[in-house]
């Protein structure tokens, strides 16, 4: 199939979404949201069938996925859930600019008012683990959705054990794909410096706690691996969103957030043999 037909093709798919969901088209407009209107549609219903519990979003961007989760908690009558919207507020293309963290905050902030769901969605900005003490801990979460820097190593160990059973997990960026950001300007690099100097800016320690390959490849792995050793359990995949839920087997351990610094040490070593410039230097 060629490029154009797959474009025409994917163009129809947007426009029939649009008009089954609407209500949807419109959540997107206004967050200028990357998720299609069908994924946004099965978060709503996610919350909606939830437990009344907790949810936490993580990554929210400008709201879409927030205003989803609020509305199936509003329209499904719990009283007593609450969504705990994290977000860092900095250095995505999601968000309204890359560095004034205050504006992309404030931007997050209206478009949840503009739903008037500012009593169900609470908003913390910051780093996750900051933050993480003001989401109620050690109260159980019903639902998870994350969309932010891939670090589900990071995430898993702050709140699997919190997951309520049968809590639903949904998870932006699953595929195994290295992408665009990856190929022309990661394996681009041609100096270690160039990778210093990006760890620097990320303000993390070095480049294995960042996603080498791209956000994609580092979830994907990291979603098989939760898979394979039964701490989750899969409902259906929506183009680049994984939709399951917690098994019930067992809890997350110290040996579960070791081995996800393996397949981190894997990707990087990934990475080191696809950089031409650098294995060459």
């Amino acid at each position: 199939m060629g490029n154009l037909t797959q474009s025409i093709l994917k163009n129809i798919k947007k426009k029939w979404q649009n008009f089954k969901y609407p209500e949807f088209a419109k959540i997107k407009n206004l967050t200028h949201g990357y998720l299609s209107t069908k994924v946004y549609h099965e978060i709503y219903q996610a919350a909606f069938n939830a437990e009344e519990e907790i949810m936490i979003d993580i990554g929210p961007a400008q709201g879409g996925s927030s205003i989803c989760l609020g509305l199936g908690i509003q329209q499904s009558g719990k009283t007593n859930s609450k969504v705990f919207s994290i977000e860092k507020g900095i250095g995505s293309r999601a968000l309204p600019t890359l560095k004034d963290i205050e504006q992309n905050i404030s931007t997050l902030k209206n478009n949840i008012e503009q739903y008037k769901l500012g009593d169900i969605c609470t908003v913390l900005a910051g780093d996750v683990k900051e933050v993480y003490q003001k989401t109620n801990e050690p109260h159980p979460i019903s639902l998870m959705f994350i969309d932010a820097d891939g670090a589900l190593d990071r995430d898993f160990q702050l709140f699997y054990n919190r997951l309520s059973p049968n809590a639903y997990l949904i998870i932006d960026d699953y595929s195994n794909i290295i992408n665009k950001l990856a190929t022309e300007r990661y394996l681009q690099w041609k100096s270690y410096s160039d990778i210093e100097n990006y760890v620097q800016s990320k303000g993390a320690n070095s480049f294995l706690e960042l996603c080498p390959l791209g956000k994609e490849y580092t979830v994907y792995q990291f979603v098989n691996y939760f898979l394979q050793q039964g701490l989750i359990i899969k409902d259906k995949v929506i183009g680049m969103t994984f939709f399951g839920r917690k098994a019930n087997n067992r809890e997350f351990q110290e040996t579960d957030f070791q081995n996800l610094q393996q397949i981190r040490q894997q990707i990087l070593q990934e990475y080191y043999q696809k950089n031409t410039y650098l294995s060459n230097d």
